[in-house]
C-alpha cells in the first residue's frame, strides 16, 4: 500500500474516535445532510478535523490514518496525521483492549485534551449522582439495582409496572417494560431487532425472560412513570446540550420524541421541535409553553452541571426527560455520544450545523486555554 499523503495542517487537530465499521460511511457518500453539516463546522471554526478507529493507530510512532475531508478533491480521503491535541469521542471499539489503553495513556502523556473529560455514562452511577442534589431529587424515579427475583416482585407490587434498564446500553436495544395484570399474570414488551417482543407470563418464566435477556449484565429497575400520550403513542423529550467557543452551555434544541404505537420506548420515534409540537400538536397557549420550557431549562441546566461536578466538563450531552400527565419533570437519562437523530429529524440546517459548530469551537477553545497555560 503506497505511502499516505499528509494534509496541510490548520491547528489545532481535532481527531474523531469512532468505530471501524462507521468510517465507511464516509466513503459511500460523498455528501448528505450531516456530513455537510460537519463540512461547514469544520470550515468555519478552521481546525483539522480527521475520523479514526483505533485500527489507524500507530503506537510506534504516534501518528494516524485519518479520515478527512479533501477540500481540492471535494472527497472524504485517508490521511498520515501526527495524534490531536483534542480528542472527540464518538465511539470506537475497545476490544483490542490492551492498544486501547496504551494509546490513551500516550495521549494523556501528551496532554491531549477531550471534548468530553468524563467517562461514558452508567446509569445507576447517574442516578446517584443526581440523586445527591436535593433539588434534583424529585425529579428522579424510584430506582434500585436488580438483585434477586424479590426486588422485582416487591417493585411491581408497589408500582405495578416498571422499567428494567441495562446499567449501560444505548438506542434503548436493553430495556423491558413489565406491568403486573393479575396475581401470577405479567405483561412483557421491549424492542429488539426492529421487532416488538410482548407477551403475558408468569412470574416464574418472566425471570426467566429477563435472566437470559440480560445475561449477567447489570440492570435497574425503576418506577414506570406516567407518560403522556397522543393519539395512543407515548411521548418524552431530548434535549442536546453543548458547549460553545466560548466554553458556555447551551441547549441547542429541546425534541419531542413521539413513540411507534404500543412500543415502550421512544425509539424510532416521530420527531418534532418542542415549540411546533406544543403550538400544533398539544395546542397550549404560548404563555404555558413559555412556563414549561423555562421550568425545562432550568433542570436541564442543573442536571448538566451536576454531572459536571462529579465527572468534570463536559462538552456535549443529550439528556432524555419526559413531563408526566400531572405537568411533573422526570429524568430519565443522560448520553454523552448522542446521535443527533432526533436533531437531524426535526430542526433545520442552522440548529443541525450548530450541533457540529458547538463541539469544534470548543475543540479549539479548549486548545486555546491549553496554549495560555503554556505561555504562563
Amino acid at each position: 500500500m503506497a505511502d499516505l499523503v499528509c494534509p496541510p495542517i490548520k491547528k489545532p487537530i481535532v481527531g474523531v474516535f469512532i468505530k471501524p465499521s462507521h468510517l465507511g460511511h464516509f466513503y459511500t457518500h460523498n455528501t448528505n445532510t450531516r456530513l455537510e453539516a460537519i463540512i461547514n463546522a469544520c470550515r468555519k471554526t478552521q481546525i483539522t478535523l480527521y475520523y479514526f478507529s483505533l485500527n489507524d493507530v500507530d503506537l510506534k510512532r504516534k501518528s494516524i490514518s485519518g479520515t478527512y475531508y479533501n477540500e481540492t478533491t471535494s472527497l472524504w480521503e485517508k490521511g498520515k496525521f501526527p495524534y490531536p491535541h483534542v480528542l472527540y469521542a464518538r465511539g470506537g471499539s475497545i476490544k483490542q483492549r490492551q492498544k486501547y489503553d496504551i494509546f490513551h495513556q500516550q495521549l494523556e502523556a501528551l496532554g491531549v485534551k477531550r471534548i468530553n473529560s468524563g467517562p461514558v455514562f452508567n446509569k445507576w452511577d447517574v442516578l446517584k449522582i443526581l440523586g445527591e442534589n436535593s433539588t434534583l431529587m424529585p425529579h428522579l424515579p424510584f430506582t434500585i439495582v436488580y438483585a434477586t427475583a424479590a426486588d422485582l416482585m416487591q417493585m411491581l407490587s408497589k408500582y405495578g409496572e416498571v422499567y428494567l434498564k441495562a446499567c449501560r446500553g444505548r438506542k434503548g436495544m436493553q430495556v423491558i417494560r413489565v406491568k403486573k395484570i393479575g396475581t401470577d399474570s405479567f405483561e412483557y414488551r421491549y424492542y429488539r431487532k426492529n421487532k416488538l417482543n410482548k407477551g403475558l407470563i408468569n412470574f416464574s418464566d418472566l425471570i426467566l425472560l429477563i435472566e437470559k435477556f440480560y445475561y449477567q449484565r447489570p440492570f435497574l429497575i425503576q418506577q414506570a412513570i406516567n407518560l403522556p400520550r397522543l393519539h395512543g403513542s407515548i411521548y418524552d423529550m431530548r434535549a442536546e446540550m453543548q458547549r460553545n467557543g466560548e466554553g458556555e452551555l447551551e441547549i441547542v434544541e429541546i425534541l419531542v420524541r413521539v413513540s411507534q404505537p404500543g412500543l415502550p420506548i421512544t425509539i424510532h420515534a416521530s420527531s418534532f421541535l418542542f415549540d411546533d409540537f406544543f403550538a400544533k400538536g398539544i395546542v397550549l397557549p404560548r404563555e404555558q409553553i413559555n412556563t414549561i420550557r423555562n421550568a425545562a431549562n432550568v433542570f436541564l441546566n442543573n442536571v448538566y452541571l451536576t454531572i459536571e461536578k462529579a465527572y468534570g466538563p463536559y462538552g456535549e450531552i443529550g439528556i432524555d426527560f419526559a413531563i408526566d400527565q400531572a405537568g411533573h419533570l422526570w429524568f430519565i437519562e443522560c448520553n454523552s455520544r448522542s446521535t443527533k437523530v432526533s436533531l437531524f429529524n426535526a430542526a433545520g440546517k442552522e440548529k443541525k450545523e450548530r450541533s457540529y459548530l458547538n463541539p469544534f469551537s470548543y475543540a479549539k477553545f479548549l486548545y486555546n486555554q491549553a496554549i495560555k497555560q503554556l505561555d504562563t
